[in-house]
């Protein structure tokens, strides 16, 4: 793959996620002109800086490059409607305190979901 496909990619991944240059160029702590510079292929990521760069975009390197996921990996992407994939993509572009703070609030939400449901079985079966 050439640095000019790879450009394509990112830049196809960029927009899908709704970022300019300058929203990656901050979350990656890199200036704009280098986002610029991947997407016309005139230089490339590392490695490491493409994995993160993906997880700011919300998507996986082998995502991004059309590889599928082999059976038995223990990845779920099946049986996901279009509301989980998004709400999945969204999750992946919070930082590190954006998610921790929506897993406690699923936990919380959770937890009342099931004590709601509980008390409620329980008022059936006592009438």
């Amino acid at each position: 793959m050439t640095k000019e496909e790879i450009g394509l990619v990112i830049k196809r991944c960029r927009v899908n996620a709704d970022l300019t240059q300058a929203q990656v160029a901050a979350r990656i702590g890199r200036p704009q002109q280098t986002i610029a510079n991947w997407e016309i292929g005139r230089s490339q990521p590392d490695a490491n800086t493409l994995f993160e760069l993906f997880s700011i975009l919300g998507v996986s390197v082998d995502e991004a490059f059309g590889f599928q996921p082999q059976k038995g990996t223990g990845r779920i992407v099946a049986d996901l409607s279009e509301a989980e994939e998004s709400l999945i993509l969204n999750y992946r572009r919070l930082s590190t305190a954006g998610k921790e703070y929506i897993l406690q609030t699923m936990a919380m939400a959770v937890r009342s979901y099931s004590e709601k449901n509980n008390a409620s079985s329980g008022l059936e079966k006592a009438n």
